[in-house]
């Protein structure tokens, strides 16, 4: 019987192929005009049709199209391996990210605890909604925002009361909203004065907080008149009738209650 001809016909197949090789009983090499139109192709064996991917610059015009099942075999244990490899550097990425995303979040922690090691507990509270976190101070500070404080009766001078806070892990405290204050001296009493975190070093009127944060861009709090002497160079926070709480410029030598204050840890 003579060999029919190739004929394209249509696959009712769910892939979409652009030929479909029609052969009757065997598989013909596809030539090489074929392969350059598209990847997939049709093979038809006795009247029906399958999908075969057609992999470019490992056949040669001249190869058979996976001609055995041993080929076919090969092909598809070398597709299963590349698949394999992807997903296995998938997961090394996603490893990787892990590491260095717990690394930053959690060694942070863990140093902040270290320095904390003085501290026999902590308290901690839940913060935050779409994100839940515990917020944690020391259990004998007060909390408010994302700041620990901590009401020192203690007298000493200006110098000395910041040197208590720093071996704390802590700063003389630094006022940056009204709220933050108002929260303060309902924990303060009002027989005492309070250093603040602020100072005017070479008496010019050139105010700095301790932590570096903008003078002039800062709330300011001052009882009216003040600060008024150049050689009181270091603020503190007295209640003063009928005007309530404000700032006041003192003498640094002079002994007085301190207010310290640290970042909370978060959990």
């Amino acid at each position: 019987m003579p060999r029919p001809s190739l004929a394209h016909t249509r696959c009712a197949h769910p892939l979409t192929c652009a030929h479909c090789l029609a052969l009757p009983t065997e598989m013909n090499p596809v030539p090489q005009m074929e392969m350059q139109k598209s990847p997939v192709f049709c093979v038809a064996h006795a009247g029906s049709c399958r999908p075969e991917l057609f992999l470019f610059g490992h056949l040669g015009s001249s190869s058979a199209y996976f001609s055995t099942p041993e080929k076919r075999g090969w092909w598809s244990l070398r597709l299963w391996s590349v698949a394999g490899i992807s997903i296995a550097l998938l997961s090394a990425c996603f490893i990787v990210s892990c590491v260095v995303t717990y690394h930053f979040t959690y060694g942070e922690t863990g140093k902040r605890l270290s320095e904390l090691h003085s501290y026999s507990s902590l308290t901690c509270f839940s913060e935050g909604t779409k994100v839940p976190a515990w917020g944690c101070c020391p259990a004998s500070w007060k909390s408010f925002g994302s700041s620990c404080y901590f009401i020192s009766s203690e007298e000493k001078v200006w110098s000395k009361s910041e040197q208590n806070c720093v071996k704390m892990g802590a700063h003389l405290v630094v006022f940056n909203t009204e709220a933050e204050q108002n929260f303060i001296v309902q924990q303060l009493n009002e027989s005492f004065s309070y250093f603040l975190g602020l100072s005017d070093p070479q008496g010019n009127n050139n105010w700095q907080w301790i932590d570096k944060t903008p003078y002039e861009k800062n709330v300011r709090f001052w009882h009216l008149g003040e600060p008024n002497h150049s050689a009181e160079q270091c603020a503190s926070i007295v209640f003063w009738k009928p005007a309530g709480w404000g700032w006041n410029d003192v003498i640094c030598e002079t002994r007085r209650n301190s207010i310290c204050e640290m970042n909370k840890i978060y959990l």
